[in-house]
């Protein structure tokens, strides 16, 4: 088992530019599955050794249980969100599935929320969930088991949702790369 935890509480998110509704294929997945996007309750969780292995074991499980699939292929649209019940999915699925197993095993919605994020090495946007503890934010990342705290993760932050269903949007004038 493994995840990473360096330092205590980590910093905050960059700075916020502005806050925005929901992205259409989002808000389109909250109007099917309403009860899967409601965020409402405490803003982050006790942070434990108990935790970080839940979040792990999901994380690691999803990953491995989930094919890597486009939406264009399998619903005939380029962005479509949705839990992934046909095994597979992409970034956006995983990240709701793993939200759903979590929430089921009494980890409140509230402190596990989406982000927009750009590969630093790869170059490329991509979708996570983060989950908001006492001692930080960390990352359930489909492209890795390891969970890892949002700054030590290989991820410039575009947009990151928040408990009211909007999201912040972040200064991407701070962003950095490893060519």
């Amino acid at each position: 088992m493994m995840f990473v935890c360096l330092g205590s509480k980590s910093p905050p998110f960059p700075a916020r530019v502005d806050v925005v509704d929901r992205y259409p294929p989002y808000r389109d997945f909250c109007r099917r599955q309403p009860d899967e996007c409601d965020l409402s309750g405490e803003a982050s969780v006790a942070h434990s050794p108990a935790l970080m292995a839940r979040l792990h074991g999901i994380n690691a499980t999803v990953n491995h249980a989930v094919k890597f699939a486009l939406d264009a292929g399998q619903y005939g649209r380029e962005d479509y969100w949705a839990l992934p019940v046909s095994g597979y999915g992409d970034c956006e699925d995983l990240a709701l599935e793993k939200r759903a197993r979590l929430a089921r095993q009494g980890i409140s919605r509230s402190v596990m929320r989406l982000a927009f994020v750009f590969h630093k090495r790869h170059l490329c946007s991509h979708c996570v969930l983060t989950v908001e503890t006492s001692e930080g934010t960390f990352i359930l990342d489909s492209f890795h088991d390891e969970v890892v705290r949002w700054d030590r993760g290989a991820y410039n932050f575009e947009a990151r949702e928040r408990i009211d269903g909007r999201w912040d949007r972040f200064d991407q004038s701070l962003w950095s790369y490893d060519y």
